[in-house]
């Protein structure tokens, strides 16, 4: 079984544990590279590739995986994302989960930020509205937390 579809197995996986299909419209999109641009996804999406890239409204979780990994634009839930390379410029509503080589948020996320990784940046403007729990080699927090 070659490495993406163990991370497309583990991605099915964790949606079907935890969110109950019928709630919500899904899309699915596992290529080398997945590119989600200027669209508006009703429902949550899950994305595995090489390299991913959203960069739409989504009005459900983002659920991403890849060796660079890129979320920007308006995700109306949470975002779980893990990859060699993270960037978070997205306006997250929910929480944010993360685990990477490089982790950069410089975006806004309105509950919680739990992160790991090798160097975890948090960038100044961006915004945090819950807490913050994280662990790495280098951490960077210039950005503003709402709470602890």
């Amino acid at each position: 079984m070659n490495i993406h579809r163990l991370i497309f197995v583990f991605a099915i996986a964790f949606v079907a544990a935890f969110f109950p299909l019928e709630t919500f419209a899904l899309t699915i999109d596992t290529q080398k590279v997945v590119t989600i641009v200027d669209e508006v996804v009703d429902g949550s999406m899950v994305g595995v590739g090489e390299k991913v890239t959203v960069d739409s409204t989504v009005r459900g979780d983002v659920i991403v995986a890849g060796g660079t990994v890129t979320v920007s634009g308006v995700v109306e839930g949470d975002v779980i994302a893990a990859g060699g390379n993270v960037v978070i410029n997205a306006d997250i509503q929910g929480d944010l989960r993360a685990a990477g080589g490089t982790i950069e948020l410089s975006g806004t996320v309105g509950k919680q930020v739990t992160i790991f990784g090798g160097t975890l940046t948090v960038k100044e403007g961006a915004k945090i509205g819950g807490d913050v729990i994280f662990g790495g080699g280098v951490v960077t927090l210039d950005g503003s937390v709402g709470r602890d």
